[in-house]
Parts: structure tokens; sequence; C-alpha cells
């Protein structure tokens, strides 16, 4: 919460912006189960187990999962502030899966919206295109540093589309994007193998 009479306008619209970011954020993850809601209380399963083995005590039921549980009232930005950098984190034209575990194909991935937005949006093809064509997969690529790679490339695009397709790719559960703030660099986390997603956008073509 920002006091209009202290803070300048463009701090205003910077919490406002950042306030977006982080609602977006909280609904992304909400989608993909990793949120739960605080507003509704379900009462978990349980069920009779066996009879206890001897000096173990009886269990009434399986061990519950821990959850995070989601704050009630605004979110501190804190928590949702930029993750602690990464070791594998690595530029655009530099960074490859060199040892690095990476699945084939992305969990939960909505494969028909994939299939949608690489044919209908120029951004997304350009980016699934760029990253097919190349030698090694990307474990997080900085957005600025693909500005570059697409201008050498000779298949320029503008950063704003670039983010908005990045967006849709993190819904559709490729990977995660992360907006600059404290230093980072605005940047796409894969959640797969980059090589790979374009193969899986064509897929029963």
């Amino acid at each position: 919460m920002l006091d209009p009479a202290s803070a300048s306008t463009a701090e205003i619209m910077d919490a406002v912006e950042n306030r977006d970011k982080e609602i977006m954020a909280n609904l992304v993850e909400f989608i993909r189960g990793l949120r739960v809601r605080v507003d509704v209380v379900t009462p978990p399963a349980t069920k009779t187990v066996g009879p206890a083995a001897p000096n173990e005590p009886e269990l009434a039921g399986p061990p519950q999962a821990t959850l995070p549980q989601q704050q009630a009232g605004p979110t501190p930005a804190a928590d949702l502030g930029e993750p602690a950098p990464v070791t594998t984190e690595m530029p655009v034209e530099a960074g490859a899966s060199n040892g690095e575990a990476i699945s084939e194909t992305p969990g939960r991935v909505d494969v028909g919206g994939l299939h949608v937005a690489y044919a209908e949006d120029p951004a997304v093809r350009l980016i699934l295109d760029h990253f097919a064509s190349r030698q090694r997969n990307q474990n997080v690529t900085e957005i600025d540093a693909l500005l570059d790679a697409l201008g050498r490339a000779g298949t320029p695009s503008e950063k704003s589309s670039l983010i908005r397709a990045f967006r849709r790719l993190d819904a559709l559960g490729i990977g995660r994007f992360l907006a600059g703030r404290r230093g980072h660099a605005t940047r796409f986390e894969w959640s797969g193998k980059s090589l790979s997603v374009r193969n899986l956008a064509t897929s029963g073509e």
C-alpha cells in the first residue's frame, strides 16, 4: 500500500503492475495445483488401515501431504519475489543442458492449446522454431539475450511480443515466465527440452 501524498506516480504505477503480476502468478499456480483456496475447507479423506504391527501405533489414515497454504488477504510481495539465483542459469547463446536431467516432454502440457498457439501466434512460432534449430537445449532463456540472437539470425522481433508469447507458453505448461526484478533479468525457465517443444506443437500434423 502506498500513500499517494508521498509516493510518485511512477512508484504507484510500478506497484499496480507488480500487483497484477503477482495475481497472475497466483492464478497460474492455482491452476497447476500448487496453491489451494483458503475460503473452502476440504476435509482430508481418511481410511482405516490394518492392525498395527507390534510396538507400532495404529494409523488413522495415510499421512497427508503438506501443501503450500495461501494466506488470507494480500500476499506479501516477499512471498512472490524472485527465487534465489540457480547455478544452472546461463545466457541464451552459451546455455545448454550439459549433464542436466531434463525430461523429453514437459509434464502437464496443454498439447491441444500448444497446437493452436503455434498455428495462430507468430511470436510463439518464432520462438519454438528458433530453439528447434539450435544445437543444445536451454534451461533458462533471458529475453534480452534472445532478442539479440534473433536479430543476428535475421528474424528480429519485439520484446513485448516475446514476453506475451512466453506468458502464453507458461500458461500451457511449457515452462515458467519470470519478470525481471531486483537485479534479475526477465527470463523463461523451460520445464522440458527446448529442442523438442516444436515437435510437440506440430505432432499430428
